[in-house]
């Protein structure tokens, strides 16, 4: 009884943590900072999780770049992965 309860629980947490758990730490930087200029995020076909991520590039990612472009923006990426935009 007691196996079968940890592996429900292991189960549920599996879960709740979503796609993000099976991506690798590269795709995860990298994720994060396509996320961040505005891609936008394609599921992947038939619903499978992990793997390549697929972005598209939307008017709203334009608009952003271009945006970024016309303000003279630097976008630094930081020790962690992240990207801030200054």
């Amino acid at each position: 009884m007691r196996k079968f309860a940890i592996a429900i629980v292991v189960c549920a947490a599996s879960t709740v943590l979503g796609a993000n758990f099976w991506i690798t730490e590269a795709q995860s930087y990298v994720i994060n900072g396509l996320t961040e200029l505005k891609f936008e995020s394609v599921p992947a076909p038939g619903g499978v999780v992990g793997g390549p991520q697929r972005f598209r590039v939307t008017q709203k990612t334009v608009d952003h770049l271009r945006n970024l472009a016309n303000t003279n923006k630097t976008i630094i990426v930081e020790n962690d992965g992240s990207i801030t935009v200054k």
